[in-house]
């Protein structure tokens, strides 16, 4: 696959893709675990977006490499990679984490919905299905807190690479 397109490179576009939706599925993750009204409303919203914010650091990160492999050996873009090597290893597992936790809670929405007692998903959650959606709810909110500082991390130093 060519990561040029009419001679200029394609990592400035997939990286403008990526800062943007990374720390919007952070973001989003972090209000469909604490807020019940987020998760019934946009949880699958969150889901696609972390799923294309993952397909985006894939792609920003195989691009650029083929840029690097272009440009003459610079510490600060080494530096960058360097980092931005470790966003998919963050956001990978948080679209897995957030995917599961909306999961969750909707089979449990529609377990309280055939029941019709009127709980919400958190309340119909019960014993070891409650302690791992707490879990999950915790291990999600660690990963998005983790990526909102790796992606941080790899976007300051690639502008550092680029304009500093």
């Amino acid at each position: 696959m060519s990561w040029f397109v009419g001679g200029l490179p394609l990592h400035p576009l997939v990286v403008h893709a990526t800062v943007v939706l990374v720390p919007l599925a952070v973001l989003g993750s972090l209000a469909v675990v604490l807020l019940p009204a987020a998760r019934r409303r946009y949880g699958s919203l969150v889901v696609v977006t972390a799923v294309v914010a993952t397909l985006c650091t894939v792609i920003a990160e195989q691009s650029g490499e083929a840029l690097e492999h272009t440009l003459p050996h610079n510490p600060a873009i080494e530096a960058h990679a360097a980092a931005a090597d470790y966003l998919k290893l963050w956001m990978a597992p948080l679209m897995i984490a957030i995917a599961v936790f909306v999961l969750m809670h909707r089979r449990a929405d529609r377990v309280a919905r055939m029941e019709q007692t009127g709980t919400t998903s958190a309340l119909a959650l019960a014993g070891r299905q409650r302690v791992l959606a707490i879990a999950v709810a915790v291990v999600t909110v660690v990963l998005a807190l983790g990526t909102a500082a790796v992606v941080f991390l790899a976007g300051d130093l690639g502008a550092r690479a680029v304009w500093g």
